[in-house]
């Protein structure tokens, strides 16, 4: 999830393909996703660690019978083909991600203009859990799909219904006539041989208007 404007935001075309900026911005992005593969490491070997303890006692002792060291057993090797699975999901997402093809392979990937057409709030267990997906098109037929946190999105850009239909009691009305209205031109980054789907790489910094960019 995008939880900052900073290192998407470019003043000129020479920072369009800089590499530091773009590391940047896989590093932010994908920190929380290291945090998940890490954890989730940790316990899939504390489980495979204490599986093998319990079978090593009960083989050991030559005590088989103990119905509450199978079900310790058995708790184990749930933890660890859940804890494995979401490791290897998150780091799949890691390994197949546009920005990371692109720090290994730059010659195949090319940055084309698009535009973010639609967001959409998608409420979580709590307000701060939310998540604003953003919908964005490139070329023809590209298209792109990116996670923003709400309060940060909602700052700088705004759905011209939404706008218009701000009243004096709602979060966003000392806003009203200060955000930009969707659609938003943007850069997207995408695989030379993908040209169905992309990743968000950068934002013109004019388009905030001289607003401080978070």
């Amino acid at each position: 999830m995008h939880t900052t404007f900073k290192h998407l935001v470019i003043d000129s075309q020479s920072q369009l393909y800089d590499l530091k900026r773009i590391k940047r911005i896989f590093i932010h992005y994908y920190l929380g996703f290291f945090v998940v593969i890490f954890f989730c490491s940790i316990l899939t070997i504390l489980s495979l660690v204490i599986g093998g303890w319990i079978l090593w006692t009960m083989w050991n002792a030559r005590y088989f019978n103990s119905k509450e060291l199978w079900i310790s057993f058995g708790i184990s090797v749930l933890f660890f083909v859940i804890c494995y699975v979401m490791a290897k999901m998150f780091l799949k997402e890691i390994i197949i991600s546009d920005i990371l093809g692109y720090i290994k392979h730059p010659q195949q990937y090319i940055i084309s203009e698009g535009q973010i057409v639609k967001a959409e709030y998608i409420p979580g267990g709590g307000s701060s859990k939310g998540r604003m997906i953003v919908h964005g098109t490139f070329n023809d037929k590209g298209m792109f799909i990116e996670e923003f946190q709400p309060s940060l999105w909602s700052k700088y850009f705004t759905d011209k219904n939404e706008e218009q239909n701000l009243r004096e009691d709602d979060d966003w009305y000392s806003e009203k006539g200060k955000r930009r209205p969707l659609p938003v031109p943007v850069w997207v980054l995408h695989n030379k041989s993908n040209i169905k789907y992309g990743t968000l790489i950068a934002i013109d910094k004019g388009i905030f208007h001289g607003k401080k960019v978070r």
